[in-house]
């Protein structure tokens, strides 16, 4: 039988431990992002991100980061409905920039052929003007960059 030593670095075994009311009999679930569809991905972002900020901007405020106006979460809106629509990947960050605008972006790293691997980033970028523009990157670099 396998036996585990003791780490030095592990807190010791508890000999008083308090009781509590926790509640052990109801089952505990988890859904995962992963299985949701790339629409319902969008949706999430449309509604837990973007309206959220249009409600209550004071919130990125504290963040000392200018918040979108309404007009541009409006146009962040109706880009995220085209995308999800169009069946593009939903991103895995979303985030205010810190003059007004909205950033989607999504991070993928992948191994090319040498066995190196490679991270690769496209943002969409809306600024406080309306204005949208497409950026990716590979390794940092920028390698296309295009006003949509």
């Amino acid at each position: 039988m396998a036996t585990i030593e003791q780490i030095p670095f592990m807190s010791a075994t508890l000999e008083n431990a308090v009781a509590t009311r926790v509640d052990s009999e109801s089952p505990v679930s988890r859904t995962d992002i992963a299985d949701y569809s790339e629409a319902e991905k969008w949706q999430s972002v449309i509604d837990h991100h973007l309206i959220e900020w249009g409600w209550h901007p004071e919130a990125i405020e504290d963040d000392g980061i200018e918040p979108p106006t309404r007009d541009t979460i409006s146009t962040a809106i109706r880009l995220a409905e085209q995308l999800r629509d169009g069946g593009v990947p939903a991103p895995n960050m979303v985030t205010p920039d810190p003059n007004g605008g909205v950033v989607f972006g999504r991070r993928e790293v992948f191994l090319e052929a040498g066995a190196s691997e490679v991270v690769q980033i496209e943002e969409l970028h809306v600024w406080e003007d309306g204005t949208t523009e497409y950026r990716r990157f590979r390794d940092s670099e920028l390698i296309e960059r295009r006003t949509l």
